[in-house]
């Protein structure tokens, strides 16, 4: 892959079908800010204790100024969007709302941007060579160091998409 944007990235695939593709770059942390300062920029409500603190990620290049929250479904925490078995995507928003309310889900990314492709342009980056696959992993995913995350995914690689 040519562009630095995408130099050793791992992307959990949303979305891939005739009209196109939308990624989320899962490995490239931007920074904390504190859940009571996020509740406040989002109007969510709710309230922070503790002094938590989220870790923000960098999603992809388009439209960086939307958050995702890609995160696992399990006791009771409904997504927005369901995605592969176990896993979920939610609004920033509605994610810091729940969160403020005491709801979360047991792991969760919160990213700022995601990658898009445009119909056909995936399938000829990966004809090339541009990208390598793998399966949604939740330990690669959610796993506590994003420095590891490329690596621990190219361990696992394989050619079906």
């Amino acid at each position: 892959m040519g562009d630095p944007r995408f130099r050793e990235t791992v992307i959990f695939l949303v979305r891939h079908d005739a009209s196109g593709a939308f990624g989320l770059i899962v490995n490239k942390p931007l920074g904390e800010m504190p859940l009571a300062e996020l509740l406040r920029r989002f109007e969510a409500g709710g309230k922070a204790e503790g002094g938590e603190k989220v870790l923000i990620h960098y999603g992809g290049p388009v439209q960086p100024e939307l958050g995702f929250v890609l995160h696992t479904v399990e006791g009771g925490f409904t997504p927005q969007k369901p995605l592969a078995p176990g896993y979920g995507m939610s609004p920033f928003a509605d994610m810091l709302r729940a969160m403020g309310q005491g709801r979360r889900p047991a792991k969760a990314l919160f990213i700022l941007g995601y990658a898009g492709w445009g119909p056909g342009q995936l399938e000829g980056e990966l004809s090339r060579g541009g990208w390598e696959t793998a399966p949604a992993d939740e330990d690669i995913l959610f796993g506590p160091d994003p420095g590891t995350k490329w690596e621990r995914a190219m361990e696992r690689r394989t050619r079906t998409l």
